[in-house]
């Protein structure tokens, strides 16, 4: 049997998933994509996705201080998720 989305319903499917995101969104992910970006880029990123990214389950929210700054979290996050290559 293979699922292609997380089963509802089942005890562990939150603990399971928020493994994978804390692995997807780890501090050494987010060093992998700092050097796929400019310097400039990557001096403005932390050391981790949580100093811009959380998550809730399902639910996820990225905060930022300013619309450039928010656009640059929004690219590292969607780059993590594979949605740019």
């Amino acid at each position: 049997m293979q699922f292609n989305r997380m089963p509802q319903g089942f005890i562990s499917a939150s603990a399971c998933w928020d493994q994978a995101m804390l692995e997807t969104f780890s501090p050494e992910t987010l060093a992998e994509i700092k050097k796929e970006l400019t310097p400039e880029e990557a001096a403005q990123l932390g050391h981790s996705f949580e100093e811009f990214f959380t998550f809730y389950q399902d639910d996820s929210w990225i905060f930022s201080d300013t619309p450039e700054l928010h656009l640059l979290h929004l690219k590292v996050v969607l780059k993590r998720t594979k949605c740019i290559t």
